[in-house]
């Protein structure tokens, strides 16, 4: 996924750099298989929909992979909207021409999250998902 995203914008062997440092760098000392690998795969594959997007499909199923990674780990894909937020207001010169992109982007992602949530604090009751997705993330 890193190899892919970064033959966007480098040719050549240079676009194997970014795959190779961030092996070597960021994957060097936490090689465990924990929910920080779904997020980070789900953000990847998003990020290279985002970047390639053509149609408004592809922002959708880039909001709602947005959306499981927030799942996943709950800073990783809040992040990154907000930096494909800031993406398209720039690239779009203005938050009026990127609204529509925005909200393409947006709409799938709080879906995902907010039916997730809703089913959490159904099944598990209100107090223990204040504890759970509030109070511990503060305090972790």
């Amino acid at each position: 996924m890193v190899y892919a995203l970064s033959r966007i914008v480098l040719h050549g062997a240079a676009a194997l750099l970014p795959a190779v440092a961030f092996l070597v760098i960021c994957q060097r000392y936490s090689m465990d298989g924990s929910h920080h690998w779904y997020s980070t795969l789900f953000v990847l594959i998003a990020i290279n929909l985002i970047a390639r997007a053509r149609n408004p499909v592809s922002l959708g199923v880039a909001g709602a992979l947005l959306g499981l990674a927030t799942l996943f780990t709950s800073s990783r894909g809040v992040f990154v909207v907000a930096g494909a937020l800031l993406f398209y207001v720039w690239k779009f010169r203005g938050w009026r021409s990127a609204s529509g992109a925005i909200v393409k982007l947006l709409l799938p992602f709080f879906t995902v999250v907010v039916l997730s949530m809703a089913y959490l604090a159904y099944v598990a009751g209100p107090r223990v998902f204040f504890e759970s997705v509030i109070v511990f993330p503060l305090r972790y």
